[in-house]
């Protein structure tokens, strides 16, 4: 032992400063847990974040009811709607039903009011 050391020497046991209390850490609290459920509640801490979250939420159920409501062999989008109709694989009521909409918008979404025809006579 010496004047700047007060440790009684090499050869004697130290016990340590600091023991832990609980070495292993229950599931929520392990660090992977912990960042997931920060990046779990991330899009939820602006307005904005939310607004893409339900939109996405909005789009998933929307396809998914379509699948199961329809079946797997209606096309989900206009992308698959497309791809369906080059190869051939439309029903012949899904080809009348685009026949019908694009005739419906080439003549116009919105013709406008009925034109005034002049005061009405109640009597």
């Amino acid at each position: 032992m010496t004047a700047h050391d007060p440790s009684p020497g090499p050869s004697a046991a130290r016990e340590p400063l600091f023991t832990p209390g609980q070495t292993k850490r229950s599931f929520k609290e392990r660090l992977f847990v912990r960042n997931l459920i920060y990046y779990a509640r991330l899009p939820f801490s602006n307005s904005f974040g939310k607004l893409i979250v339900g939109v996405g939420f909005i789009g998933v159920f929307m396809n998914a009811g379509t699948y199961f409501l329809k079946g797997p062999g209606h096309p989900l989008n206009r992308y698959s709607w497309n791809a369906m109709k080059a190869r051939g694989e439309l029903t012949p009521e899904q080809l009348e039903k685009e026949r019908l909409l694009n005739a419906y918008f080439d003549q116009g979404i919105s013709p406008g009011p009925a034109k005034f025809q002049g005061p009405r006579i109640i009597g």
